[in-house]
């Protein structure tokens, strides 16, 4: 459940900085429902993998400085039998 929880939280987070509504650093952190120092790990995770995001001050809000999207794909194959999870 674990790993399902962190998929949906980065799903949310994608969501939140591509369509420019997080607002500042403690409410978005308040929307993934996670503490602030949590929060900054995760902008760390998203740049780890090629999201370069920035603060704009003036509309208080995280947006990315490219064209980015986040596409999680789990699959999982036991015998002939494949299943997919967070498609």
């Amino acid at each position: 459940m674990l790993l399902e929880k962190y998929i949906t939280r980065l799903r949310y987070a994608h969501k939140l900085i591509r369509s420019e509504s997080t607002g500042a650093p403690a409410n978005f952190a308040k929307k993934l429902n996670i503490r602030k120092s949590q929060f900054y790990c995760l902008l760390e995770e998203f740049e780890f993998i090629g999201a370069k995001t920035e603060y704009d001050h003036c509309r208080k809000t995280y947006c990315y400085l490219s064209d980015f999207e986040l596409i999680i794909d789990i699959r999982m194959l036991i015998g002939d039998e494949e299943r997919i999870f967070f498609v």
